[in-house]
Parts: C-alpha cells; structure tokens; sequence
C-alpha cells in the first residue's frame, strides 16, 4: 500500500511463502498465501502490498 510520501510500502521476509490480509485500520481483505517469484518479491493481488525476500 503505498505510504504517506506516495512510496509503495515493502514487507520483507525470510520465506518464500507469505500471508497478507490486508492492513487492519480499513477491515483488511481475505487472508491470500502467495509464493515469491524467482526475482524474490510478489505483490498481493487485493491490496498490492509488496513482500521481498530479505537478503543479507
């Protein structure tokens, strides 16, 4: 979801498989299981919030 400067937000993970329900101040969105592409990010198809695979 993009922030108050207009940025897309990113949540960063250790695994390839995450969960997004939607953010909990506007009643969120069904709880969708995504996969992380080969590239290392998805992007949630009801919220467009962005998960990328956190590297060291």
């Amino acid at each position: 979801m993009p922030g108050f400067d207009g940025k897309e937000e990113v949540e960063r993970t250790r695994d390839r498989r995450v969960c997004c329900a939607g953010a909990s101040d506007d009643g969120g969105h069904p709880a969708v299981y995504l996969v992380l592409n080969e590239e290392g990010f998805v992007i949630c198809p009801y919220c467009s919030q962005r998960f990328e695979l956190y590297r060291e």
